[in-house]
C-alpha cells in the first residue's frame, strides 16, 4: 500500500498561492439588491445574479460593486480573463479600490504577482483598512520569500479585529472577517499559537455565518483546516455544509477529493474531481485530483496532461509545479527536474510549500530518500513551517528512524497540538515504549511482552528463514535491518501505518518497516496466520529494496501473492472466467488502476489474480530468471515496455497477446460453473421486484436476504408465490429448504431438493444442498456419493470439500480425510480448525514430518492453541528433533503457559 501524505491540493488559502475561492460575490453592502446578488451568487444561482448585477450597472452608487459583481460571476466559473476585462468596462471607476483590490486578486491567481502587487499597493496606500488588497499584498510576500514582512502583513489583520473589537466597533462584513480568519491562520501557523485554531474554528468562522448564512467559503475554509490537522470527519461535514449552501462549490468538492485521497479512496476522489470540473471546468485543484489518481497508476503522461491545464489556469501554483516536478525525478530526468525547480525560484527564491509538496508526491512513490532532502530544503528556507516538519517526522517513521521522528513531531505537537496524525502518531510512539525487542541477523523485532513474547520468538525464526528463501529466489537480500513491529491492538497498528485508526487491514510494509496486528489482538475480530502476512510482505521489503522503490504495483503484488502459498480460490478463476468471455480484463495499462481506482470489489480481486498470473505467465515463458531481470529493469527506472523489452526480449503487445492466451487457457479450465449472480443490495432487489414481481430470479434473491435478516415472513410469501409458478426454481428451492429445516422439517427439504435437483441435473449448488441435507440427517452414504462426484467435478470448492470431511469423519474414515484438510488448508490460510484437525491425523498415522509442519501452521493463526502444539511436541519428540524440543517447551514454560 502506498504511505499517506497530506496535500495541499484544496488547501490552497492556507499555504502558497492563493486559490481563488470566491469570496462573496461584491463588497458587503447594505443595498438590498446588491445583498439579493451576492446571494445568489453565493447559492451557485450564478445566471441569475449576472442578470442582477447587470441591473444595477445604470445606478451610480451601486456601479462599483456591480462591476465588481460581475467579475466575481466570471470567477465563480473559473473564467479570470473574462473577469478582468469585466472590471475595465468603466475606465472611470478602474481606481476604485474595490475594482482594484480584486483586480490585484486575479492577477496573483494568474501569475501576474508584480501587477497584482502593484495594485495592491495602491489600494493600500489611500484606505485605512484594505482588507482584500493588504490579504493578496501578504500573500505575494509570503510567495516571494519575504516571510517577517508578510508576518507583520497578517499580523496587521489580527490587530485591526481586535482593536475594532476593543473599541465596541466589531468587523461585521464576511468577507472582511474570511479575511482575517485565513490571516489568523497563517498567523497562528507561523507564531505556533494553537488556540487561535480553535478560536478561529469555533469562533470566527461562526461569526461569519450569522453575518451571511449564504457564505460557503467560510465552511470550505472550516474543512480545510480541519483536513489540514487530518480531523476528515469533521472536514467533510463542513464540505458538506458548504455544498448544501451551494451545489457547485468547486472547492468543496475539491477538499472532499483529497480527504478521499488521504484514505487511497480513489473511485470518491475522481467523483469529487468530476463534480468540481462541471462546476468550473478548469479548476486546477479538480485537475490536479486527477493526476493524482494517474500518478498513484505510474500513468505519468496522463498525469502530466491533467497538470498541464492546472498550471495554464494558475501559472505560479505551487502545488501543480511541484507535481510536475515529481512526475520529472520519477522518470530518472535530473535535467528536467532542475528546470522545474529553477522555474519555482525565479519567481519563489524560498518555496518552503513547492518543495514540501515535492516531498510529499516522491515520499507517496516511496522514494524516501529523495523526499527527505527535499522535506529538509523546505526547512532550510522556512525553518518553522508546520507541513514541512511534520511531514518529515512521519517519514523517518516509516523509514525506521523512529528517535529523529519522534523528536520532529514532539516539537510539530507543541505548536499545533490539533494536528490528528502528530498526536496519533507520538500516541503509538509512547505506546511502543513499553514493548520490548528481539534482535536477529536481519530483523528487529518490537512486541508487547505482555501479550507477545511467544508469538514474537516464533516470528523471529519465521523472518529468517523466509528471508533465506527470498534471498536465493530474487539472488538480494536488503542491506540494512528491517524494522518489524507487532502491535498489540489494531488501533496501534492502524496508527503506526496511517497515524489514523481506521486501517481495514493487519498487515502493512512501508519498504522498510514492516507493521503486523497480533492475531490476539484487540481490535481483530478474527485470528488470521501471520506467517502468510510475514510472507507477503517480506517479498515487498525485498522487492522495494532491490528496485530502490522503483516498480510497478502490479508486479510486487503479484509476488507477493505467489508467495503465500495458497490454492487459487475457486471464486477467483470464476471471475477470470467471466472477464475472459465478456473481454473485460485489466492489462499492463489499467491493471494498477485496478488496485487503487477498481469499479467494484470484484474488479479489486481480479488485480490481484492478474498479477499474480503475469508473474506466473512470464516465469512459465521466460523462466525464472526473468524475475530478477525485470526487477533489475525496475531498478533502473525504467517503465514496464521498455522493462520487457530489456529483460526478456518481448515487445509489450507480443506479451500482451501471450497473455491473453493463457489466460484463456485458465479460464476454459476453471471449473466453478455456478451461475452468476450481481449482487444488489436489499433495497435495489425490492425495487427490481415491484418493477417486475414475474421475476423469478430477482424475487428468489430478495427472499434469500429477507431470510438472511430473520423477516422469515416476507421471504416465505415471496418464496410460495416463485414455486406456485415453478416449483423447481434453483435458488427458490435452496431458500426454502433452509426454512422448512428450520422449522424442523428435513423430510419436506429433502424432497424439495431432490426433485429441484433432477429437474436441473447440472446446478451443483442442488446437488451440494441435497448433501448437506444428508449430512444434517447423518446419511453418510447418501452424502458420500454426491459430495465425491460434486467434488470430482469442480475441485477446490470449499463447502464441498468441509461437506465432505464431515462425512468421512462420521464414518469414521481418517485417510480420505487428509488430501481434504489439505485441500481446505490451501483455501483458506486462516482457518485453525482445519490445521489442528490434519495435524492429529497425520500424528494418528505417525506421518510426523507432515504432521509437524501442519501443527507449526497451525500455530502460526495462534501460538498459544494447546491441541497443535501438543502435535508438534510430540512430532518433534518422534522425529529425534531434541535440540528444537527443549527449545520450544522452555519458550512455553518461561510464560507460564
Amino acid at each position: 500500500m502506498l504511505p499517506p501524505r497530506l496535500t495541499a491540493i484544496a488547501l490552497g488559502i492556507l499555504v502558497g498561492c492563493t486559490l481563488l475561492v470566491g469570496l462573496p460575490g461584491a463588497a458587503w453592502a447594505d443595498d438590498a439588491a446588491l445583498k439579493s446578488a451576492r446571494t445568489r451568487l453565493n447559492r451557485g444561482n450564478t445566471a441569475e445574479a449576472r442578470q442582477q448585477y447587470q441591473s444595477l450597472l445604470d445606478d451610480a452608487k451601486a456601479r462599483p460593486l456591480a462591476i465588481v459583481g460581475l467579475a466575481r460571476c466570471d470567477q465563480a466559473e473559473g473564467k479570470l480573463e473574462s473577469a478582468l476585462q469585466q472590471l475595465d468596462q468603466d475606465e472611470k471607476l478602474v481606481k476604485h479600490p474595490e475594482i482594484q483590490s480584486v483586480r490585484a486578486e486575479i492577477l496573483h491567481a494568474l501569475g501576474r504577482w508584480d501587477d497584482a502587487k502593484k495594485f495592491a499597493a495602491a489600494v493600500i496606500a489611500t484606505e485605512k483598512e484594505p482588507f482584500l488588497a493588504r490579504w493578496i499584498h501578504a500573500c505575494i510576500l509570503r510567495d516571494t520569500g519575504e516571510f517577517d514582512a508578510a508576518g507583520q502583513e497578517m499580523r496587521w489583520f489580527v490587530r485591526t479585529y481586535t482593536q475594532r473589537s476593543n473599541d465596541d466597533n466589531d468587523i461585521t462584513n464576511p468577507e472582511h472577517l474570511l479575511l482575517v480568519a485565513r490571516a489568523g491562520i497563517e498567523h497562528a501557523r507561523k507564531n505556533q499559537l494553537a488556540d487561535q485554531f480553535r478560536f478561529i474554528l469555533n469562533e470566527l468562522i461562526v461569526d461569519i455565518l450569522k453575518e451571511d448564512p449564504s457564505c460557503w467559503q467560510a465552511e470550505v475554509l472550516a474543512g480545510d483546516l480541519l483536513l489540514e490537522k487530518y480531523n476528515r470527519p469533521d472536514a467533510i461535514s463542513a464540505y458538506e455544509k458548504a455544498l448544501a449552501i451551494n451545489p457547485k462549490a468547486a472547492e468543496a468538492h475539491v477538499g472532499k477529493g483529497v480527504a478521499s485521497l488521504q484514505q487511497f479512496e480513489f473511485t470518491e476522489v475522481e467523483t469529487a474531481a468530476k463534480a468540481a470540473l462541471k462546476a468550473v471546468p478548469n479548476h486546477p485543484g479538480a485537475h490536479r485530483l486527477l493526476a493524482e489518481i494517474q500518478l498513484a497508476a505510474s500513468n505519468y503522461s496522463a498525469a502530466r496532461k491533467e497538470l498541464d491545464v492546472a498550471l495554464k489556469a494558475s501559472p505560479k501554483d505551487f502545488q501543480t509545479l511541484a507535481m510536475l516536478a515529481a512526475i520529472a525525478v520519477l522518470q530518472g530526468d535530473a535535467a528536467e527536474t532542475e528546470r522545474w525547480i529553477s522555474q519555482v525560484t525565479a519567481f519563489a527564491p524560498k518555496p518552503m510549500v513547492f518543495f514540501t509538496e515535492l516531498a510529499g508526491v516522491l515520499e507517496s512513490r516511496r522514494l524516501y530518500s529523495q523526499a527527505e532532502g527535499y522535506y529538509q530544503k523546505a526547512l532550510a528556507v522556512y525553518p518553522n513551517y508546520p507541513p514541512a516538519a511534520s511531514n518529515l517526522g512521519m517519514l523517518y517513521l516509516r523509514i525506521g528512524k523512529e528517535t529523529e521522528g519522534r523528536e520532529l513531531l514532539t516539537k510539530a505537537f507543541a505548536g499545533d497540538p490539533f494536528h490528528v496524525r502528530v498526536a496519533n502518531s507520538l500516541k503509538v510512539m509512547k505506546h511502543l515504549d513499553r514493548y520490548e525487542t528481539i534482535e536477529t541477523e536481519h530483523y528487529t523485532i518490537k512486541f508487547d511482552p505482555k501479550n507477545d513474547r511467544i508469538l514474537a520468538e516464533f516470528v523471529a525464526e519465521d523472518l529468517e528463514a523466509i528471508h533465506r528463501r527470498l534471498e536465493r529466489e530474487f539472488a538480494f537480500a536488503p542491506k540494512e535491518k528491517t524494522l518489524v513491529e507487532i502491535f498489540s491492538t489494531h488501533e496501534m497498528f492502524s496508527g503506526r501505518t496511517i497515524a489514523l485508526p481506521d486501517l481495514h487491514t493487519i498487515g502493512a510494509c512501508t519498504g522498510r518497516v514492516i507493521a503486523m496486528a497480533s492475531p490476539r489482538a484487540k481490535g481483530v475480530s478474527r485470528p488470521f496466520n501471520w506467517g502468510r502476512v510475514m510472507r507477503h510482505e517480506l517479498v515487498h521489503v525485498f522487492n522495494l529494496s532491490q528496485t530502490d522503490f522503483q516498480l510497478p504495483h502490479w508486479f510486487t503484488e503479484g509476488l507477493a501473492v505467489q508467495h503465500e502459498d495458497l490454492a487459487t480460490p475457486p471464486m477467483w478463476q470464476s471471475i477470470l472466467a467471466k472477464r475472459v468471455q465478456s473481454g473485460e480484463l485489466l492489462n499492463l495499462e489499467t491493471i494498477n488502476l485496478g488496485f487503487i481506482r477498481p469499479r467494484s470489489p470484484e474488479e479489486w480481486t481480479l488485480a490481484y489474480y492478474q498479477s499474480r498470473l503475469y508473474v506466473d505467465y512470464l516465469v512459465q515463458t521466460h523462466g525464472p530468471e526473468s524475475v530478477s531481470k525485470m526487477l533489475a529493469a525496475f531498478g533502473k527506472g525504467k517503465p514496464t515496455p521498455v522493462a520487457l523489452k530489456e529483460s526478456v526480449g518481448v515487445e509489450v503487445a507480443a506479451f500482451e497477446q501471450g497473455y491473453l492466451a493463457y489466460l484463456k487457457k485458465i479460464a476454459a479450465g476453471a471449473t466453478n460453473a455456478a451461475p452468476e449472480t450481481v449482487a444488489r443490495t436489499v433495497a435495489e432487489l425490492e425495487e427490481a421486484h415491484q418493477a417486475k414481481p414475474e421475476d423469478s430470479e430477482t424475487a428468489a434473491q430478495l427472499a434469500e436476504q429477507y431470510l438472511r435478516r430473520k423477516r422469515t415472513q416476507k421471504a416465505v410469501e415471496l418464496l410460495d408465490a416463485i414455486l406456485a409458478r415453478d416449483p423447481t426454481h434453483p435458488l427458490a428451492s435452496i431458500v426454502k429448504a433452509k426454512v422448512l429445516v428450520q422449522q424442523k422439517d428435513a423430510d419436506g427439504a429433502q424432497e424439495l431438493i431432490l426433485a429441484a435437483a433432477k429437474a436441473h441435473p447440472k446446478d451443483r449448488r442442488l446437488t451440494r444442498m441435497a448433501a448437506k441435507l444428508y449430512v444434517t440427517q447423518k446419511d453418510w452414504d447418501s452424502a458420500r456419493d454426491l459430495l465425491e462426484s460434486l467434488n470430482q467435478d469442480e475441485p477446490m470448492n470449499q463447502e464441498t470439500l468441509a461437506l465432505l470431511n464431515d462425512v468421512y469423519r462420521g464414518k469414521g474414515l481418517t485417510m480420505p480425510r487428509v488430501p481434504v484438510l489439505e485441500a481446505l488448508a490451501s483455501l483458506d490460510g486462516d482457518d485453525i480448525q482445519v490445521r489442528t484437525e490434519l495435524a492429529e491425523l497425520l500424528a494418528a498415522e505417525e506421518s510426523w514430518e507432515k504432521a509437524e509442519a501442519a501443527a507449526s501452521d497451525a500455530l502460526r493463526i495462534d501460538v498459544m492453541a494447546e491441541k497443535p502444539r501438543a502435535v508438534l511436541f510430540q512430532a518433534l519428540e518422534k522425529q529425534g528433533k531434541a535440540e528444537q524440543l527443549e527449545k520450544l517447551k522452555r519458550r512455553f514454560a518461561e510464560t507460564g503457559e
